[in-house]
């Protein structure tokens, strides 16, 4: 039998979270614990598969061997399985698990755990369900993930979400069906029948491909919600897991029948929603488990510089002296400042220097063109109607007078209105959001909004014209008034540029408190080592305060 740590392990892997407290000792009474140095093989590919394995220390790299060679797929840390894919698929091991330094392992023999995951069909499901979520991480192509970011839960919505979403266009479908074959009998057009029949047929493939273009991701560092309709638009919302408040699960009761509810993440700067996810206990306690191993690892971070720095400061080397932690650990923040930009392009959105500058969309620009270039267009076509012949409306001079007198006029109108668009301007700075306006020739407004103030942030797209063209507004609320980036191309993104700013400035905050605590710690330690702990400062050292010895004193004196 092994500790009462391997239980508390078990108990901390959202896999077995499920479980009562004898289920879980009966699950560690089969694990045995294994060391391996580091560069130590602990599974070989193309070897049986004989055991699932739990990393309880160190960390290990998780390698594919592959026609083209050696590829790494993921750094495993404590708390996470592996070797669990080919003893729920039989088959020879895929991959090749290597410690990258001294580790210790809990190995669960393959006889024993088949028999123990068909009596608890639910731990079951979450394995099977961390295994889909790998299968199809490795399928998808997601570009933002970052070098240091490991997936560890992907989920679509519950299958049940798409079956009632299929259920008008299937009503449907038999509807044309049975049209189609009593025709004889009703008098109904068959072409009406057969059309019914396929715009049903076409409106469930739509169903089936939003479905499948929805996630609900978990990484080491962050939630992700993708969102992604084809040809209208891409929408990701993520929340960073340094700045989660809180986590919750909302279930109704045919979902908690069916397993499937919403697991909502609020942070800082505003809430998260995953919604119909399967199992969605299951997903809350994954999010709380990478939830605590970032707290844990930043509080691990902050003891270690901590020893550093009291280690320096106790004993300072002869050549730098002691060292402490100091604000200037904290990068500066940037202040607004004129990004420059090319007034005479189309594009939409320019970065420099830490600072994202947004222009309208174009096609609001176009809008604004349309009744200008169209009066120049009818113009132009009288004037070389004139001139070529075929059209005599007016005489040749009233021919030239009137391209003179309204193609000049709308041509500086319309360049007027192209200045007066680059001119509006929107703005993120590591502390603000800006709003320029400027009116050629005319009056300027700017508006200035401090990130730290904003309460939420929504995105708006209006009719087809946004969703074609992925065309909207972006409202932050801050107070009591809003504060809107109006006609924004891909407005989620800006919304995530806003959110990402919000998380960057407070994430700098709390580096300036953490560091500011470090600071006064060792200045306090520094001063106690000074007072009562050094060598030569014995004879220096004074006496704690006793009220009833000085009391004692005094009465004696005054004897």
């Amino acid at each position: 039998m092994l500790d009462p740590d391997a239980v508390n392990f078990l108990a901390q892997m959202p896999l077995f979270q499920s479980l009562s407290e004898d289920e879980l000792q009966a699950a560690a009474d089969q694990l045995t614990r294994h060391t391996f140095p580091s560069g130590g093989t602990i599974i070989q590919h193309g070897t049986r598969a004989d055991a699932i394995y739990m990393l309880e220390k160190g960390t290990i790299d998780l390698f594919a061997e592959t026609e083209e060679g050696r590829g790494h797929l993921r750094t495993l840390h404590p708390g996470d399985p592996f070797g669990y894919e080919e003893v729920l698929n039989p088959q020879p091991r895929r991959n090749m698990a290597i410690a990258c330094d001294n580790v210790v392992v809990l190995r669960w023999n393959r006889a024993a755990a088949v028999l123990f995951l068909r009596d608890h069909p639910l731990v079951r499901a979450r394995f099977e369900r961390l295994l889909a979520g790998i299968a199809l991480a490795e399928r998808l192509s997601l570009e933002w993930l970052r070098e240091d970011e490991t997936i560890y839960a992907i989920t679509r919505r519950h299958p049940f979400t798409l079956l009632r979403r299929l259920i008008p266009p299937t009503i449907a479908a038999i509807t044309g069906i049975v049209l189609l074959l009593s025709t004889s009998l009703a008098g109904i057009s068959p072409f009406l029948s057969v059309g019914a029949f396929l715009a049903a047929l076409t409106l469930s493939a739509w169903h089936i491909l939003d479905w499948r273009n929805d996630y609900g991701i978990i990484t080491n560092r962050r939630a992700i919600w993708t969102e992604k309709i084809i040809g209208l638009y891409d929408s990701q919302q993520e929340a960073p897991l340094s700045m989660v408040l809180s986590i919750s699960v909302s279930t109704s009761l045919l979902g908690r029948f069916l397993r499937y509810g919403d697991v909502l993440i609020r942070t800082y700067t505003g809430k998260l929603r995953f919604n119909s996810v399967p199992d969605p206990h299951g997903f809350a306690d994954q999010l709380e488990e990478q939830w605590r191993r970032l707290s844990e690892s930043e509080e691990e971070a902050d003891r270690t510089l901590l020893r550093n720095v009291l280690h320096e400061r106790l004993h300072p080397s002869a050549d730098n002296g002691p060292t402490t932690p100091t604000m200037d650990a904290v990068p500066d923040e940037l202040q607004p400042s004129s990004t420059p930009y090319a007034r005479w392009s189309l594009r939409v959105r320019f970065e420099q220097d830490g600072i994202i500058t947004y222009r309208k969309h174009w096609a609001v620009l176009l809008r604004d063109l349309a009744l200008p270039v169209a009066l120049i267009l009818i113009s132009l076509v009288i004037w070389l109607g004139h001139i070529s012949g075929w059209l005599e409306l007016l005489t040749r001079t009233g021919a030239h007078l009137l391209a003179l007198g309204t193609g000049f006029p709308l041509i500086a109108f319309s360049v007027y209105r192209f200045i007066d668009w680059s001119n509006d301007l929107y703005q993120i700075t590591p502390t603000h959001i800006v709003d320029i306006y400027r009116r050629p020739l005319s009056r300027e407004r700017k508006k200035v909004a401090p990130l730290a103030n904003i309460l939420g942030t929504e995105v708006l797209r209006r009719g087809a014209f946004g969703l074609l063209l992925n065309v909207g507004d972006v409202v932050a609320s801050v107070g009591t008034e809003e504060f809107t980036f109006e006609g924004v191309f891909n407005p989620s993104v800006v919304q995530q540029d806003i959110v990402h700013a919000q998380e960057a400035l407070l994430q700098r905050e709390q580096v300036r408190e953490r560091l500011q605590r470090q600071e006064e710690m060792v200045e306090l330690i520094d001063i106690y080592h000074e007072q009562y702990a050094s060598e030569d400062g014995r004879g220096k050292e004074s006496k704690p305060y006793d009220g009833q010895d000085s009391r004692h004193s005094a009465q004696q004196d005054t004897a």
